[in-house]
C-alpha cells in the first residue's frame, strides 16, 4: 500500500488506498480543496517579498513559516494532481489510470471553478 500524507497533517485525507469506512472525498469537493491552496500559494507568491522586507525592516523574522510555507503548496498540488491522475480511486495509484476517467476530472475541475467563481475568478487553474 502506497500512502500519501497530507501537508497539514489530516490523517488519511491522501491515502491510496484509504481505509475501510473513511470518508472519501468526491471529485467535485477535491477540486474545491485544492483550489483553496491554488489560492494560498498565488496570494503568498504575490506578497511574499514584501511581506519578508517589511518583517526584516522590524527586526522580526518569520523564516521557518515562509520556508514551511513554500514547501506545503507545491506538495499538495501533486497530491491533487496524483489522486486525480489515479481516477479518484479508492486504491494504490496505478500511473495507467491517468486518463481514463474524464468525467471525474469533469467534476474536479468544477468543483475548482465553482469555488474560483465565487471568488471573482481570481486563481489561474494550475493543473
Amino acid at each position: 500500500m502506497q500512502t500519501w500524507a497530507s501537508p497539514t497533517g489530516q490523517p488519511n485525507y491522501y491515502e491510496m488506498p484509504r481505509p475501510p469506512g473513511a470518508r472519501i472525498e468526491s471529485p467535485g469537493t477535491l477540486g474545491m480543496k485544492c483550489w483553496a491552496f491554488a489560492y494560498l500559494a498565488q496570494t503568498w507568491a504575490s506578497l511574499q517579498d514584501s511581506l519578508l522586507a517589511r518583517l526584516q525592516a522590524a527586526g522580526l523574522s518569520i523564516g521557518r513559516l515562509a520556508d514551511g510555507y513554500a514547501a506545503a503548496a507545491p506538495l499538495t498540488h501533486s497530491l491533487c494532481l496524483r489522486v486525480m491522475e489515479n481516477c479518484f480511486v479508492n486504491a494504490t495509484f496505478d500511473p495507467a489510470r491517468k486518463g481514463t476517467c474524464p468525467m471525474s476530472v469533469d467534476e474536479f475541475r468544477g468543483g475548482f471553478a465553482r469555488q474560483n467563481a465565487e471568488h471573482g475568478d481570481i486563481i489561474k487553474y494550475p493543473f
